[in-house]
């Protein structure tokens, strides 16, 4: 008797270990999927008022590359993070747009805002979270930031404070005019082409948040965007004649 006892208690608990991986494997599952599902997707549109109350909505910045960055003025690596974002805006001028998002609306009000701003010497949209943005992005803790490409689709996602290099770095490989003169030609697509070269022969996987990190677009005829992956093979016959 006590020994078919052992042996129920034994299997009473193997189950509750299986029962406690299942879960475990299922709430991995789960995250990953959201993850792909956010990062891949497009950017889930949304409207704000700032702190000039001035309203704004997200797709009013199609055809720009975007960083959403959410934030806290009592966040210490927020208030790092600011002058990194400063940096990279240097770099892109008027073809970068960033909106500062606090999600802190219990501290945060549009007068410590200001005062934020002027602090930190912001000139880009800062706004507080009065429409649940961090929710559809699923931000899980601050700082946090996401760049959007120009046709509203994210390309790249950061949790922690980020160096101005690595944003820059990425934001590049999105955009193709590299001369900075609005002009897209084949020397540019020559050497964007290098670049993606170097990342592996291997064609992106849409389905693959790790791949879809180099993945930009470019609308080089001013009416569609085309892929990279297109321009890669027309600067590889480019590349053989120079």
């Amino acid at each position: 008797m006590p020994q078919a006892l052992s042996l129920t208690m034994v299997s009473l608990m193997r189950m509750k270990i299986v029962k406690k991986l299942t879960l475990l494997l299922l709430t991995a599952a789960i995250s990953v999927l959201r993850f792909q599902i956010v990062y891949c997707g497009s950017a889930p549109d949304f409207t704000l008022t700032d702190i000039d109350e001035y309203t704004f909505s997200l797709s009013d910045f199609r055809g720009k590359v975007v960083i959403l960055n959410f934030f806290s003025s009592r966040c210490g690596p927020c208030n790092t993070e600011m002058s990194h974002l400063k940096a990279v805006q240097n770099e892109f001028g008027t073809k970068l747009t960033i909106i500062s998002i606090s999600i802190r609306l219990n501290y945060d009000t549009d007068e410590i805002l200001r005062q934020f701003r002027d602090d930190h010497d912001i000139t880009w949209i800062v706004a507080r979270d009065t429409a649940n943005v961090r929710g559809k992005y699923d931000v899980p803790a601050i700082p946090t930031l996401y760049i959007i490409g120009r046709e509203g689709y994210i390309k790249h996602y950061h949790h922690g404070l980020t160096e101005a290099s690595t944003l820059i770095q990425e934001i590049n490989e999105i955009n193709v005019d590299l001369n900075n003169d609005e002009i897209v030609n084949i020397q540019d697509l020559f050497i964007v082409a290098k670049a993606y070269g170097s990342h592996g022969s291997n064609i992106p996987n849409p389905g693959d948040p790790h791949s879809e990190k180099w993945n930009p677009v470019a609308d080089v005829t001013k009416d569609g965007w085309v892929n990279i992956r297109d321009l890669f093979e027309v600067a590889k016959d480019y590349g053989k004649t120079v």
